[in-house]
């Protein structure tokens, strides 16, 4: 597993993010039920590289590692959040600390998933433009 931190937008609630980050995984049951309907939304095909926006715990991230050979990737501002990621992830994610109006890719994703994070970001068009950006030209974002 790779965290790679670029300099970048940090969100002011990101310490709060990072206060709960140890026990987040636990209590996050709302977020466990609503990763459920944007999978049955988007589903992840099997060579599908995924980016995962506000990507937290890794919770999804896992979900999705398990349905696709292809590149995940998972993004959060959080660098509490990331190192939960990074104790409980599987093998081949990738990891960035960075804000979603922060991203860097140029059309490199089947598929961008957001699951539980658009209220928490800071510029929502610039964020979405980015998400926009980093999909291929059939990518999907749920």
């Amino acid at each position: 597993m790779f965290i790679a931190a670029r300099r970048a937008l940090i969100p002011p609630l990101v310490p709060a993010f990072d206060a709960v980050s140890s026990r987040y995984a636990r209590d996050s049951t709302v977020q466990r039920s609503a990763a459920d309907v944007l999978l049955g939304l988007a589903p992840v095909g099997a060579t599908d590289d995924v980016l995962d926006v506000g990507c937290g715990t890794g919770a999804l991230l896992a979900r999705v590692r398990a349905r696709t050979s292809g590149r995940v990737v998972g993004v959060d501002p959080s660098a509490g959040m990331l190192e939960a990621a990074c104790r409980e992830l599987p093998a081949g994610v990738a990891l960035e600390r960075l804000a979603a109006e922060d991203l860097p890719f140029d059309a490199e994703f089947d598929l961008a998933l957001s699951n539980s994070a658009l209220q928490w970001f800071q510029d929502v068009p610039r964020a979405l433009a980015g998400v926009r950006r980093a999909l291929r030209a059939r990518g999907r974002a749920a």
